[in-house]
């Protein structure tokens, strides 16, 4: 891109020059032609000009258009990135998600079991107190 602005700028000083260059050889050279001559002349240069004008008005069109395409491309190439990066997100996410699940369920699943181990040693600890208490008791009144 940079290098087709360049080149435009330094085509477009370049034309002026050589304009510039030949209008002063002109003013230079008409002071001997008849009316015809420089009437020719004149029409020449202008076609020139015409010519040089309708080059650059083309070179302008097709920088745009080449602007214009390689903008779409980048647009184009960004809107899928980010579909793709949306997409990875939601995947990841969603596997995140999934393994928080499965941790909760096993953390749900180890509590539920350590209250039940809790209720069994706490009835069968009732048992033995109850127990102890009752030899205790026994061996008192002996």
């Amino acid at each position: 891109m940079n290098e087709l602005l360049q080149d435009y700028g330094s085509s477009k000083v370049e034309k002026d020059r050589e304009m510039r260059d030949f209008d002063q050889k002109m003013k230079e050279l008409s002071a001997g032609f008849s009316a015809s001559e420089k009437q020719r002349i004149l029409m020449e240069v202008s076609s020139v000009a015409k010519d040089l004008s309708r080059r650059i008005d083309e070179k302008e069109a097709k920088l745009r258009d080449d602007t214009v395409n390689k903008l779409t491309v980048i647009e184009s190439t960004l809107t899928k990135e980010n579909t793709r990066r949306k997409a990875e997100e939601r995947a990841l996410q969603e596997k995140v998600e999934a393994k928080l699940r499965e941790a909760k369920v096993y953390s749900e699943h180890n509590s539920d079991a350590l209250k039940k181990h809790i209720d069994v040693s706490s009835s069968s600890s009732s048992s033995s107190c109850s127990n102890i208490t009752l030899t205790h008791s026994r061996n008192t009144s002996m």
